[in-house]
């Protein structure tokens, strides 16, 4: 089981001893148990009830703390999750997408209505688009 530490200088959790991401600094020291939780019994992790206590009496209180620091580490947690947010929309919105089920391709389209009623217009029932929705933009095929 590992043990869970920060940065003194900044504030950033982390297991192992050697030196923060972060901020580079070498003042790593341990969590001290009350703050700790763990998961599954084996893996240790901040406890997010005594989160607040935690950084006011622990990490602010230390004579390392450096607010610039914090502010950075902050600051890049925050746009790290806002990316990490985006890049989960998008791979939503992805999995929704139809796929060509002979290139599987996503790059696809819905016929409309329009497009799929002057083509019976014009071949009437030699359209090949009666009872198509999607048209594969990649390989042509329709479905």
């Amino acid at each position: 089981m590992g043990k869970l530490y920060y940065c003194t200088k900044c504030g950033n959790t982390k297991t192992g001893e050697k030196q923060c991401l972060m901020c580079q600094s070498c003042d790593i020291s341990p969590i001290p148990e009350k703050y700790i939780s763990y998961i599954a019994e084996t893996i240790p992790i901040l406890n997010k009830d005594l989160e607040n206590d935690f950084i006011k009496n622990v990490i602010k209180s230390s004579p390392n703390f450096d607010q610039s620091a914090w502010d950075r580490r902050v600051g890049y947690q925050e746009t790290r999750k806002h990316y990490d947010d985006i890049l989960r929309n998008e791979m939503e919105a992805q999995s929704h997408q139809p796929e060509c089920p002979t290139c599987h391709s996503k790059n696809v389209q819905r016929i409309s209505g329009l497009e799929r009623g002057a083509s019976i217009a014009v071949l009437g029932l030699f359209s090949k688009k009666i009872n198509k929705s999607f048209k594969c933009n990649n390989c042509g095929y329709t479905w």
